[in-house]
This record gives C-alpha cells, structure tokens and sequence, in this order.
C-alpha cells in the first residue's frame, strides 16, 4: 500500500487486467503553540497521530510551567494523540523570583533581615544600622568581603543588589567601638589606656613614690569619686587622688641625757627631721646607733655638734642614743717619811664623787705639803684629806718634810736642821 505524508490509500481495484490504487488527500488538523511575545508555533497531525510536542520555550525573566487549554492557564494540556480537530495550546510561564538573605550578629541591625523575595531583574536596598557604642566592621556579600570605600559607602548609603538574577547573602558584622580613658596622676602626666565600649573597665593601681593611692575622682577637685564598671559611649576623664605617706622615726635613750625629738613621731615623705642630744651634767654622749648600724667617731662628733638629720624621708627609721658618766682617775705620789692613802678605787671616779685620803705619819717630825695638779692644797698635821666633787683628772703629790728641832746650851747653840747637827759656837 503506497502513501505519503500528503495522501492516504483509499481502494483498489482491477480494471482490464489492471490493477488501481485509489488515494485520498490526508486530512491534517493543526496544533498551534501560542507564545506570548513570540512567534506562535504550528504543527500538523493526522487524527490520531501522536503528537510530538516542541522545545520549551524560553522567555527572559520567566520558568516555563508548561502547555495549557486556555489562556489563564488553568486546564493544562495533555500531549497523547491528534484529535481530529485542531488544537490551540498556550505557554504558561511563571516570573522567576530569587532570595536575598540578610543577617548580622549582635549590637546592630540589617533592614530588611530574613530572607527577601525579588523579582528577575529587580533591585534591593539593605540599610545598616550600629547600636550605640558599635560600629560596622565587615560585610560580606557573597561570602565576598567588601573593601574599605565599599563599605564605607554601604554604612553612609546601603547596600543595593541591583538587576538581581540570582540569590544572594549580606552579612553585617559589628563590633564595640573603643574609647580612652585619660588617667590624670599629676599635675601634666596623664595616662592613656583604651577600652572597648561596654567592657569592665580593669582596675588601674598607679604608683607615685611617697604617695598612698586613695582612688580615682570624676573630677579635678576630688569631690566625686568614680565606681569602675562597664566602659561607656564615650571617652573619660579620671583624677588621681593621693594621700603623702608618713613614716614613723622612734628614738631611744639609754643613760642619763635626753634626744629631741623624743619617743615616736610621724613625718611625711620627702621631709627632714634632725635630732638633738643633751647629755645631763657630768655625762656625755657614748654612742648613736641609727637603723641598726653604729656612728663612727667622725659621724657622732658631727652628731653631737650639730645634730643628726634624716634628709628625703622615704622609710621609718629608729636613733638610739647612749649617754655615759665621765669617768676620771687620780694619779698619786708620796715622798718622805709617811703614808698617803686611800681604800678607794683612784682608778675609776666617775664626775662629781668624792675620795677620802689618810695621812699616816709622825706628825711631830714632819709636815705634810700635798700639791694637786701643781698646786699646793695642804700643809700641816691633819690626819685626813677628802676631795670633792671631782670633775677632772688629778695629780697628787704628798711631801713629808721634817720639821726643824732646836737645842740650846750655855755658851753654844746646837742647831738641828733637817736632821743635821749644825753647832754654832759663840
């Protein structure tokens, strides 16, 4: 049987031997594509052909659904076999969309945040705000990040997704902004630490040598005293306050004397203080021991003549001052017929004692001459001598001299003079 796509075979038939093949024209039914804004498509099929349908279409900015019925596109196509009738089907296509997802982290926000819907081609501004004491650090768009006048010009103006035809993601991060606190310790030194805002603000113990640290004060006149917590917004100004040390000086005495000042007393850093020795009468200045070390005889000579002086008082410090008796001693000689003597000790007198002597001799025969230092203090016949209130060394000297004896007879004299036999003859 012989036919093409035009023609179909209708009958045979012989006629004279000959054999007639009758065909018929096809009857073609036409399936149109309808494409909003292009070209309409058309096929051609018999009454139960199957149908083969076309590409899908493309259309910018649009997903292709599929074939319908009717132009709303609510009863869609089913592509089987051509009915015998012709057919309109119509492209539904549907308005491509894309996602923008928006985050930030904390202390800030992102608008819109989430995830936004736009349209093909469509634009999107995000506006990016920082909370107070925060400031934008990065963005990230695309897991790109944004350089230094890119985002500047996002923080003053947003950023735009423009002509959007695919997702995207923008995040924002924010971080504290830092501030100074201005640490004033004294007149013209200032200290500068910085601090990011809402941070505990770390305790600060400056060290100033002579001064005690009392605390920091809002304002010049330390009179409103500053609790340390969380960092501010803003840059601070804190005053130091200082209170001068004071050191403690004890002085001792020993013996008999006094220093000035006495006992225990407070003097304030960087002062001067000087100690003055009175030894009592008759006694005098032994020793000085300051902080445990003993003057040597420069050092206490220059102590009792002008006083001891702890210059720049940085430290407590002791004096100990010792006083003594003045001691002498009496150095004794005796010549002649006699004894000088005395039971007490003449080697060791301290000031102001007394000494009594005994004369043993024949006070009959001779005369004692007793010389102190040089100079002639008795002469006679007493049994005892007493010094008093002895204030120096002394030298005794004791002399028994023989007293003269005369004799007379008729017509001579007989002198005896020191034990000699003198005559004279008249």
């Amino acid at each position: 049987i012989l036919y093409n796509d035009e023609y179909d075979f209708a009958f045979m038939e012989q006629n004279d031997g000959q054999n007639y093949i009758y065909l018929q024209e096809k009857v073609r039914y036409k399936l149109e594509y309808i494409i909003e804004g292009q070209d309409s498509v058309i096929q051609y099929y018999s009454a139960g052909e199957e149908i083969v349908p076309i590409e899908n279409p493309e259309k910018v900015g649009y997903k292709f659904v599929g074939w319908f019925e009717d132009e709303e596109g609510e009863r869609e196509y089913n592509f089987s076999v051509m009915p015998e009738q012709n057919v309109v089907i119509y492209a539904k296509f549907q308005e491509l969309t894309f996602t923008i997802t928006s985050s930030s982290s904390e202390n800030g926000q992102i608008s819109p945040s989430g995830i936004s819907q736009i349209e093909y081609g469509g634009r999107q501004t995000f506006s990016i705000v920082a909370d107070n004491g925060y400031f934008v650090s990065n963005i990230y768009v695309d897991d790109r990040i944004l350089t230094e006048l890119e985002l500047e010009n996002a923080i003053t103006n947003g950023y735009t997704f423009s002509n959007v035809k695919e997702n995207h993601t923008i995040h924002v991060d924010f971080e504290a902004l830092t501030f100074n606190i201005y640490y004033h310790l004294i007149s013209g030194q200032i200290e500068t630490i910085s601090c990011k805002y809402n941070d505990m603000i770390e305790e600060y113990f400056p060290i100033r040598k002579g001064y005690d640290f009392i605390g920091w004060y809002q304002d010049e006149q330390l009179l409103n005293e500053y609790e340390l917590g969380l960092m501010p917004a803003e840059d601070i100004h804190l005053y130091a306050k200082w209170q001068i040390q004071l050191f403690v000086l004890n002085s001792y005495v020993e013996g008999n004397g006094s220093i000035s000042p006495s006992g225990e007393i407070s003097r304030q850093y960087n002062s001067t203080v000087t100690y003055s020795f009175i030894a009592d009468e008759g006694h005098y200045v032994s020793s000085i021991i300051v902080d445990g070390v003993q003057l040597d005889s420069q050092q206490l000579s220059n102590a009792i003549n002008y006083g001891y002086s702890f210059s720049n008082i940085s430290k407590a410090h002791s004096i100990s001052v010792s006083f003594d008796v003045y001691k002498y001693a009496i150095n004794l000689t005796v010549e002649g017929d006699g004894r000088f003597y005395c039971n007490q000790d003449l080697s060791i007198i301290e000031y102001g004692e007394d000494r009594l002597f005994y004369i043993d001799t024949d006070f009959d025969n001779y005369d004692v001459e007793i010389y102190v230092n040089g100079s002639l203090i008795e002469n006679g016949d007493h049994g005892v001598l007493r010094i008093n209130d002895i204030q120096q060394n002394l030298n005794i000297g004791v002399r028994f001299v023989e007293k003269p004896f005369f004799s007379t007879e008729v017509g001579n004299i007989v002198l005896i003079v020191g034990g000699v036999i003198c005559a004279i003859i008249l």
